[in-house]
């Protein structure tokens, strides 16, 4: 069983997530927040002021029996994202 999921390419790259994190299991698409802070956070970083944020990283999942990874397929303004997701495709 995968312990880690690490994200390919993207604002995102080389970021490892923790798979006991995700209480609801893991998705085969992920769409996450694109701000300096945000990044900040999740890397570990000190994060700083709440900075607002205008895009969203988009994300499919490609597993294999050794790893589980998120390739970054795009990304696109918040204010499109909600009826998009389903369509974007590399």
């Amino acid at each position: 069983m995968q312990d880690s999921v690490e994200f390919i390419g993207g604002p995102y790259d080389g970021y490892r997530h923790q798979l006991n994190c995700m209480p609801a299991g893991i998705f085969e698409q992920a769409a996450l927040p694109v701000s300096e802070n945000l990044i900040r956070a999740v890397t570990g970083e000190n994060h700083g002021p709440l900075l607002p944020c205008h895009r969203v990283a988009v994300y499919r999942l490609h597993q294999t029996p050794q790893e589980w990874k998120y390739r970054f397929i795009g990304e696109m303004a918040t204010e499109n994202a909600g009826g998009a997701l389903g369509s974007i495709e590399k």
